[in-house]
């Protein structure tokens, strides 16, 4: 009874993967959009507009799914999606104003900083790929193939881990507030996996968890120094 959702794990692969067809070639594009964001986030790589700069690409992934995914096309699938894209354009006009007035900072080396590094490197290669590559070893259905993988930047759950990733690149107290939208679906995502036993939503919520302890975490340690 917990499980049911208007939909299953066919429709929503066969949907994605039709999503995927009408969207060429936007995909190359989003790919480098995210590895440019991920590049500006590196310490050695980082200049005084990077945080500007990784906020904005955030920003336009969040209006992209928002909007193009949720309100234009999976709205037909899910009487929530309307909720969701609205959430996602909320937090992208967030990411924008943060772009434009609170001059974001890329953080030093830290723990922290490699381990957000690590997650939005997931997010932007391995979650794509993960997939179709075990698909091709002969894992059991529930991953999806070639043609629906998920896309950061084009796709909810990679979107919101990439962002998770990201902030914890970023010095300031404004990526705690800026978390809790990308966590909140991440769990809707991990809802999603174990509802259609997909596993990548649950390796999604896992993550999503990961970086929002830790950037509740770092928040409290730097409280803590300012006290």
């Amino acid at each position: 009874m917990f499980r049911m959702l208007p939909y299953d794990a066919e429709v929503l692969l066969s949907f994605l993967a039709r999503y995927n067809e009408a969207l060429w070639p936007l995909q190359p594009l989003a790919l480098a959009l995210g590895a440019a964001a991920l590049l500006l986030a590196h310490r050695r790589l980082a200049g005084a507009w990077s945080g500007r700069l990784v906020a904005l690409v955030l920003a336009l992934g969040w209006a992209w799914v928002g909007w193009g995914f949720f309100l234009e096309r999976f709205a037909r699938f899910d009487f929530l999606a309307p909720l969701y894209g609205w959430a996602f354009l909320a937090e992208a006009a967030l990411l924008a104003a943060v772009a434009a007035l609170a001059r974001p900072r890329v953080e030093g080396s830290s723990a922290f900083a490699g381990v957000g590094l690590a997650l939005a490197g997931f997010a932007l290669v391995v979650l794509p790929l993960a997939g179709p590559l075990a698909g091709m070893f002969g894992a059991p259905p529930g991953a999806g193939g070639w043609a629906s993988a998920p896309l950061v930047g084009l796709m909810p759950g990679p979107t919101a881990l990439f962002t998770l990733g990201l902030l914890l690149r970023l010095q300031g107290r404004l990526a705690l507030p800026l978390a809790l939208l990308p966590l909140l679906w991440g769990l809707v995502a991990g809802y999603h996996g174990w509802a259609l036993g997909l596993w990548h939503g649950l390796v999604v919520a896992a993550l999503s968890l990961v970086a929002a302890v830790l950037l509740a975490w770092r928040q409290l340690g730097e409280a803590r120094g300012r006290g």
